[in-house]
């Protein structure tokens, strides 16, 4: 018996969905689109009636959990009524994932009685919406889309699957042989398992469109088996950051939308002191934090401010390029290694000679970046880069441990006269729903006495002094979150584990 019916009805932050027949890979892809497409708009209590499912099959299991996780990072959570199903519920772990019942009546008491937040958040603010069912989708229905040009369904059409992503607001595209199209819509992979999986020859169909303008980048594909670049829709005109890998002799492409809007400093809630960047007019300004911390973002937000108030010549070297940035008072040169430039090095050599004010290196990967932005830096330009640290003092470190013990005394000292400040920061989620995810920040300002540890290579003091330099605008990371714990913004536990006890 396959589906009959699946309907889904919302009471004040309380989204009930209730399915009637056999749950399959098939039906799962839509009802959780269902589900996300109204929880992401506001912290939610799903509530999954599978009283009369007859079956259940690993990617719906696969869903619950993805959509419990996100749901509770988003300060809700999952109600299961599992009917004839509960032993299948036992053996795969939802239970120790969601909570139980055995009725509507006790899910909408349960919700009411421990999740009151998340009704009066959602009653104020007046988000009931009207749900009439699960297949009521408009543009972000994948079934209302045509991906491939012929009814053989021989021939892809990427153009078609990136315009559908920009309708649903997916964050993501995956594209590997012998594997369905899969997109990311709110930390959820959606399988398109209404259509076949994609071929080698789809693969390769995917590989020479793309890349068919940029034989360089395909040759560096073919022997590297891994790279980087930009793609830009021929129609629409939208931005995707790519990466093209083979695994298992298979090729694999993973498309990122890069945002049109940047976010503005107070919507990202940077630090006042920020501000100290944004006017200098040379020195070495570092953004750090693991990969998928929101370094691009941030940085983006800070060029933007300079380009809406001050005239400048903006150099940025990406790999790849991140944001597309239209000129306002200042005017933009945006380089992307491998299709504009050899490298980053070549890149900034060259910037040299382009009369630049600010430079926005991508990333410092190794010895010849680092010096060469500490260079750009010396001689009067405002440089901004990323690394991958944890924060100022391991970020200051892994600099000096690009060069060998010899040169080390003299990179602190280069870096002592140069560096203006490190910002990292790091990503958790936000208990009130009202956004995804917030970040916590520790910010590092190079005065005096921070110039004389960098300066005899004593890191170990660094935290100490950022601790005490608090009234000049400094923030140790701790102390930035537990200000927004007591904001009622994040939890603790979400935060906790990024510090040691003796901090927290």
């Amino acid at each position: 018996m396959e589906i009959t019916q699946n309907s889904l009805s919302h009471e004040d932050g309380l989204l009930i969905l209730t399915c009637v027949g056999t749950l399959d890979e098939k039906s799962s892809p839509a009802i959780f689109w269902s589900v996300l497409k109204y929880a992401k708009e506001a912290p939610q209590v799903a509530v999954f009636d599978l009283s009369r499912v007859e079956g259940i099959k690993t990617d719906f299991i696969t869903g619950i959990l993805e959509i419990t996780k996100y749901l509770q990072n988003n300060g809700g959570t999952t109600i299961v009524i599992p009917g004839k199903i509960g032993d299948v519920l036992e053996i795969t772990g939802i239970r120790q994932a969601v909570h139980i019942v055995q009725s509507i009546d006790e899910a909408k008491a349960y919700a009411r009685e421990r999740f009151p937040q998340v009704i009066n958040f959602v009653r104020e603010k007046q988000q009931q919406q009207d749900i009439s069912h699960v297949t009521s989708w408009d543009t972000t229905d994948p079934k209302s889309w045509k991906f491939f040009d012929d009814e053989e369904k021989k021939q892809l059409n990427i153009e078609s699957i990136l315009r559908y992503a920009v309708a649903a607001k997916a964050s993501d595209v995956h594209l590997a042989g012998w594997k369905p199209i899969t997109v990311r819509i709110e930390w959820v992979l959606i399988k398109m398992e209404h259509e076949p999986s994609l071929s080698r020859e789809h693969m390769d169909q995917v590989k020479n469109k793309i890349l068919q303008k940029h034989p360089d980048i395909l040759e560096k594909l073919e022997k590297s088996h891994d790279v980087d670049f930009g793609y830009v829709t021929e129609t629409d005109g939208i931005s995707f950051r790519v990466n093209g890998a083979w695994a298992l002799e298979n090729l694999n492409f993973t498309f990122r939308r890069i945002e049109q809007n940047a976010k503005t400093m107070q919507e990202l809630d940077l630090p006042q002191a920020i501000d100290r960047f944004i006017n200098a007019k040379q020195g070495l300004v570092l953004v750090t934090g693991p990969t998928g911390s929101g370094k691009s973002t941030t940085l983006v937000a800070m060029l933007e401010e300079i380009n809406k108030t001050r005239g400048e010549n903006i150099i940025t070297i990406e790999d790849p390029i991140e944001f597309l940035f239209k000129d306002k008072k200042s005017i933009f040169s945006q380089r992307e290694v491998w299709r504009d430039t050899s490298s980053f090095v070549s890149a900034i050599r060259a910037s040299m000679r382009e009369d630049p004010n600010v430079v926005m290196i991508g990333e410092m990967r190794d010895p010849d970046t680092v010096e060469a932005a500490l260079n750009l830096a010396e001689t009067g330009h405002l440089v901004f880069s990323t690394l991958h640290t944890s924060g100022s003092v391991q970020t200051i470190s892994r600099i000096a441990q690009f060069f060998s013990p010899e040169q080390q005394r003299q990179i602190y000292t280069r870096l002592a006269d140069s560096l203006l400040g490190v910002l990292s920061q790091r990503l958790v989620p936000r208990r009130d729903g009202t956004n995804k995810r917030i970040a916590i920040y520790e910010l590092m300002l190079v005065n005096s006495g921070i110039k004389n540890l960098i300066r005899s290579g004593d890191l170990s003091q660094i935290n100490n002094a950022i601790q005490m330099g608090r009234s000049e605008g400094m923030i140790p990371m701790y102390v930035h979150a537990q200000e927004l714990e007591q904001k009622g913004i994040i939890r603790r536990e979400d935060y906790s584990g990024f510090f040691t006890n003796q901090d927290i």
